[in-house]
């Protein structure tokens, strides 16, 4: 069975506030497991970017878009897809994920999405790094932070001058 997009009824709504994050991924991850690597991707495709850490309108210390039960599905659903574009190797997929990455780490959900990208591209790191080179020139900041994290983990030579370039940049001017 084939389902484009993970709509919860009500019941499934009221149970999301009794299960933990991780509970959530694994069950979205799950109703996945037989879904063809296209519908993966559509699907990923589809999802909207994440909203940045910065993101307004703001309460106390954080953006109030990380405290709506849409956003939190989607970042659930992001992590989940992330796990199959892993496992399943999508190398267009780490694509799609960088690109909807969030400027900043609510929550920490973004900052062991290095493990997801390296397992997909395992044993072709310069392919993550041409990717990383190419997503590193983007004006959305998520997508360019992540992807300026990726090539310093990896120690790739081509991506010095990236790195010098940003460090030297305020962060708005980034893009």
């Amino acid at each position: 069975m084939l389902i484009l997009w993970y709509s919860p009824n009500k019941r499934d709504r009221d149970r999301m506030d009794e299960r933990k994050p991780h509970e959530i991924i694994q069950e979205l991850y799950k109703a996945r497991l037989e879904w063809l690597d296209e519908a993966i991707l559509a699907e990923l495709e589809a999802l909207p970017g994440l909203p940045d850490e910065n993101d307004g309108p703001w309460f106390g210390t954080s953006s109030c878009m990380w405290q709506q039960e849409q956003t939190q599905q989607d970042a659930s659903l992001y992590l989940a897809l992330a796990r199959h574009v892993e496992k399943r190797r999508l190398k267009r997929g780490v694509r799609l994920l960088l690109e909807r990455a969030s400027y900043g780490d609510f929550g920490e959900i973004m900052r062991g999405m290095h493990h997801r990208f390296e397992g997909t591209y395992r044993g072709y790191y310069s392919e993550l790094a041409d990717l990383c080179l190419e997503l590193a020139q983007s004006t959305r900041l998520g997508t360019k932070l992540w992807a300026l994290d990726q090539l310093a983990r990896k120690c790739d030579r081509r991506a010095i001058p990236e790195l010098f370039k940003a460090l030297y940049q305020p962060t708005r001017a980034l893009c």
